[in-house]
């Protein structure tokens, strides 16, 4: 199971990296079996009538050894 907790910022590029970097550290504590593995993490909120909405989507790929 893949948990970690990323400090909230507005600046994208840094939650970016900050979640590269917790993936990265996860697959070093857990290689996988498969030779890449793939991260979707998707930026969920609010809109200001309270629908919930996907403000974007960023996707990370590593190797077996969090590269």
């Amino acid at each position: 199971e893949l948990k970690f907790e990323i400090k909230p910022s507005t600046n994208q590029s840094r939650i970016g990296w900050d979640t590269a970097r917790a993936f990265q550290d996860f697959l070093h504590k857990n290689p996988p079996a498969a030779d890449y593995a793939l991260l979707a993490d998707y930026g969920i909120g609010r809109s200001p009538d309270g629908k919930t909405v996907v403000g974007g989507v960023s996707l990370i790929l590593c190797d077996r050894q969090g590269d």
